[in-house]
């Protein structure tokens, strides 16, 4: 039968293995594991950060047209640097055909003009060339090049396109421009130098054309990059292109996330998307970025061993009764601190970890106010309309056109309105359709086309206003639209719009176009005011009054807009603007919201930009410094410092009470002991507090006081026995006596007799 002995041994030395040995190396392995975390996932973002960079190169030149003008210039560049350019140019054009196949073809000639056969595609036509290369090249007077190219203008649009003209082939100097829309649209650059050579080159528009320039970097940064083990890659679902494997998946998780990172199986990948239906993406092997499961691996396996070790050492010295001596100090040193330690070092590594997480989630929620800020702010754009439009009907209201004196205090008020609301043009018609007074002075074919046909649709409204016949004729461009678009009749829009603001917008530009009616003293409605503004100058105005008091609201961040087409900045004081325009570029070529980080004398602002919606023109961008929230985690890192500090302190004193309480009365009671064993019976133990070690102090000294008075009768005793040696006539008598206590009953004594006899007892 097993006793409880043999169980309690061994359940205390499980606990032990648990509390002293596995309980430590989860708490260390916790904290490691959250450090390399932290490390790997900062690495993980870099390696996601360098794929956006090369993605955000490439959509620099993203316009074919563009891109393959500036090869072509670098070709021709490279090739007047030597002395023999033919053999540089053969090369650099076979390469561009290989690039861009059944797109370019080449006109090249001498210094003369003629071509160059070997160097040309196809058989240019020879006089043609000839004389191009000499109009272009002449150092005429620009009349008389004017003159002869108007007199070879037919043999030019044969050889170049239908859709030129002397200004229009002066722009396709260096740089691709249309020159013909006929059946595939085709692209015209030349450049010429005498004495040297010329290069013409058409370029057809393929159905490829768009992502021709993206697809020519993908492939080159994969063929000269590899080194990098970055891949690149283009997806148009215009275009069908087929992709399988990992890829597909990537794409898919795209598709349906709207995410541009993934990590799938071994690779990074980041995907960007390009015009409507396109994708570019890059990826790269997961190892790039830290990795530290093989440290995770090596600590876990040292940490098992060296459990494994304490284990078996610890059984045999619990359980199997090996003997391993350890002081009574040492063990209580051992036991308070890792009962005080072990707390402690959790509190400490949960902590860290906390303000790791809290900065992180600060950042993230500053990211995400800024740009609900942003979207709140773009979202109020179109409330200027309701704005402007209770404005301009109750000014207008003061507007007649009876009287001189009417007709020029109407003139003021919209002259007002046209300064106040940055009109593009006000104009004021009559019931006839004519133009009665109008803000610009001079006025192109164009624009008297636009408001002779507005004429006739005005004039027609304010006569169904009036409850008249319209006896004008409608303007045929409006009569086609109306019949054979089959929309709203451009008079009933207009007149169920009077008093609004109506958007317009086509071929990417928007005009909004306000209406109005003037009416006389006597109710008759007699002009009608139509303001146009061209949409980007409303925005300007927007910024201009809205963007300071919109900021008010949030306190600590600032707002700025940029135009990429104006290039004009809002504030144009915006001191951070030159360190934004990075930024601003990464930020107009995702065409989504991007945040990031920046430094300025100093200061760290965390920046989110957003590309709007109403504010189609602009780019939205809202900064502000990230010092409240370091402050606000260096406030918290300072009370844990102090926690931690006020605990070990804590601890320090604990200890040493504990050590004051019970090691100095087990030191005095081994003084005691090391007494006794030098029969040093005086000894005495102090005291101590009222407890059971005081009670064993009292009792020790009682002891100390029976063996000192045994002590006293021991040497009586041993005083009574003869100390020297007694000689009697020849002999000599020794005695010694050795008791088994303190005391011994024994006693002798040695006398000498009268009659010289020796007497012992």
């Amino acid at each position: 039968m097993i006793d409880g002995n043999y169980w309690g041994s061994r359940l205390k030395w499980v606990l032990t293995c648990l509390v002293f040995y596995a309980l430590p190396f989860l708490l260390v392995s916790y904290g490691l594991d959250a450090r390399w975390d932290i490390q790997e996932r900062e690495s993980l973002e870099a390696s996601y950060v360098a794929l956006d960079t090369i993605l955000l190169e490439f959509r620099k030149r993203d316009e074919t047209d563009v891109y393959i003008s500036k090869l072509i210039m670098e070709m021709c560049r490279l090739s007047r640097r030597v002395h023999q350019p033919v053999p540089l140019l053969k090369k650099g054009i076979a390469s561009l055909h290989s690039r861009f196949p059944n797109v370019l073809r080449f006109t090249v000639t001498d210094g003369s003009g003629n071509v160059v056969p070997e160097l040309s595609d196809g058989k240019p036509p020879k006089l043609v060339v000839k004389r191009l290369f000499e109009t272009l090249t002449s150092s005429s007077e620009a009349k008389v090049v004017q003159n002869r190219f108007s007199r070879l203008l037919g043999m030019f649009k044969s050889f170049i396109g239908n859709e030129i003209n002397l200004d229009a082939v002066h722009g396709f100097s260096r740089e691709f421009t249309k020159a013909s829309f006929y059946e595939t649209d085709r692209y015209f650059m030349y450049d010429l130098r005498r004495q040297e050579f010329g290069v013409m080159v058409h370029a057809t528009e393929v159905p490829s054309w768009s992502t021709l320039c993206i697809r020519d970097q993908c492939r080159q940064f994969n063929k000269f990059r590899s080194h990098f083990e970055i891949e690149t890659g283009v997806q148009d679902i215009a275009e069908n292109d087929k992709i399988t494997g990992d890829l597909a998946v990537v794409m898919g998780f795209f598709q349906r996330t709207n995410r541009q990172h993934f990590p799938f199986k071994d690779r990074l990948y980041s995907v960007m998307p390009f015009l409507t239906t396109g994708r570019i993406w890059a990826s790269r092997a997961r190892s790039c970025a830290l990795d530290r499961s093989g440290i995770r691996l090596s600590f876990n396996l040292a940490g098992i061993l060296i459990f494994a070790v304490l284990t078996i050492f610890s059984y045999s010295v619990m359980v199997g009764g090996r003997e391993f001596p350890i002081s009574i100090r040492l063990r209580l040193i051992v036991l308070f601190g890792f009962a005080s330690g072990l707390p402690l070092a959790v509190v400490i590594m949960a902590g860290w970890d906390y303000l790791n997480q809290k900065y992180d989630a600060r950042v993230r929620q500053a990211h995400d106010e800024m740009e609900r800020s942003l979207l709140a702010f773009d979202s109020r754009f179109p409330q200027m309309r309701g704005k402007m439009e209770v404005t301009l009907a109750r000014e207008l209201k003061m507007c007649h056109f009876d009287t001189l004196r009417e007709k020029r205090h109407t003139g003021k008020i919209l002259n007002r309105l046209l300064e106040r609301y940055l009109s593009t043009e006000i104009i004021l018609f009559n019931g006839q359709g004519t133009v009665a007074w109008d803000s610009n002075s001079i006025i192109n074919w164009k624009g008297q086309r636009a408001r002779k046909m507005m004429g006739g649709i005005i004039a027609n409204i304010l006569a169904n206003l009036n409850r008249e016949v319209f006896s004008g004729k409608m303007d045929a461009a409006v009569m086609f639209l109306e019949s054979f678009t089959g929309a709203e009749s451009p008079v009933s829009q207009l007149t169920r719009n009077l008093g609004r603001i109506i958007d317009f917008s086509m071929a990417g530009a928007s005009t909004w176009t306000f209406i109005n009616p003037v009416v006389s003293a006597t109710g008759r409605f007699t002009h009608m005011v139509m303001g146009n503004w061209n949409k980007q100058k409303l925005e300007s105005l927007y910024l201009l009054r809205e963007l300071v008091t919109a900021q008010n609201g949030t306190p600590g961040v600032r707002f700025a807009s940029y135009s990429d087409k104006s290039r004009e900045w809002f504030p144009a004081k915006f001191p951070l603007k030159n360190r934004l325009r990075r930024f601003m570029r990464d930020l107009m070529l995702r065409e989504a919201t991007t945040i990031g980080r920046l430094n300025s004398k100093g200061v760290r602002f965390l920046v989110t930009g957003i590309k709007p919606k109403e504010l189609a023109n602009q780019s939205l961008v809202a900064f502000q410094s990230d010092a409240p929230i370091r402050d606000e985690i260096a406030l918290m890192e300072q009370r844990l410092q102090l926690f931690t500090f006020l605990s070990a302190a804590i601890s320090v004193f604990l200890g040493f009470i504990l050590s004051q309480r019970f090691l100095t009365p087990i030191m005095h009671l081994s003084a005691g002991v090391v007494a006794i064993q030098k029969r040093d019976f005086k000894h005495r133990v102090p005291p101590g507090e009222p407890d059971e070690l005081g009670d064993l102090a009292l009792t020790f000294n009682r002891v100390m006081e029976g063996l000192s008075d045994l002590e006293v009768g021991r040497i009586v005793q041993d005083s009574l026995f003869p100390s020297q040696e007694v000689k009697v006539g020849p002999f000599r008598v020794f005695g010694s006596t050795s008791s088994a206590s303190e005391l011994g009953g024994d006693y002798f004594d040695v006398q000498t007799l009268p009659d010289g006899r020796v007497l012992s007892f």
